[in-house]
């Protein structure tokens, strides 16, 4: 006689072909029986066998992870993950790191030349522009938020902090290229008499986005 406990419990069905729960050896839920159907139908994928479970697995409970969907494509997906690309490609000439390590090679060799002039003087004696502390702060909020470690290749974490001496570097760096814009620009206009197929500000702008989507393919950490 069955205990109490086995009289009452519910047994659970499975399909007579597959082994599967919640089918009959009749249904279309069958893999096998959905195999067949479709390797007698015209479908364009019936000429592509589905895969017929391994009943030895199946009926292993060990083994019963196997039957989760997507499982081993997950497993190699994180897998993949794993692997990082190296990015080879230089880093932007506008990051203020770049622009500053560039400042630092000019001004020392420029003192070299000059070594009776303090590091303090640099500017003033080189000539250079003096933007002033204010106005200096006041510009600091046009650079990037966080600070990049060039040999690392990465950014930090935390506030930049930008030196004073820094910001003149990029002034310095800025005001170039807004000079070398200006000259190209009289340029095209002596050579054209004007700017031909120009459409005013919105061409302008154009460029700009045009410009800034080629430093992106062409640099790492381009804005």
């Amino acid at each position: 006689m069955p205990s109490s406990f086995k009289a009452t419990e519910t047994r659970e069905r499975r399909c007579g072909q597959c082994r599967l729960p919640g089918h009959s050896r009749n249904s279309l839920h069958c893999p096998v029986n959905l195999r067949q159907h479709l390797q007698a139908t015209s479908s364009p994928i019936a000429s592509t066998p589905l895969p017929v479970p391994d009943l030895d697995i199946i009926n292993r409970s060990d083994q019963m992870e196997v039957l989760v969907p997507g499982l081993h494509i997950a497993n190699e997906i994180e897998d993949e993950d794993d692997l990082e690309i190296k990015d080879t490609r230089p880093i932007w000439l506008g990051r203020p790191e770049a622009i500053y390590s560039q400042y630092l090679a000019g001004k020392e060799a420029w003192l070299a030349l000059h070594p009776t002039v303090r590091s303090s003087n640099y500017r003033t004696a080189a000539g250079l522009k003096c933007w002033g502390i204010r106005w200096c702060k006041e510009q600091a909020k046009f650079l990037p938020s966080q600070r990049l470690d060039i040999k690392a290749g990465k950014l930090l974490d935390g506030r930049p902090h930008w030196t004073t001496e820094e910001i003149e570097a990029w002034l310095d760096f800025e005001a170039l290229k807004d000079a070398e814009a200006d000259r190209l620009a009289e340029e095209e206009l002596a050579k054209t008499g004007g700017f031909r197929g120009q459409r005013g500000v919105k061409s302008i702008w154009a460029g700009i986005d045009s410009e800034k989507a080629t430093e992106r393919v062409l640099y790492r950490f381009a804005p």
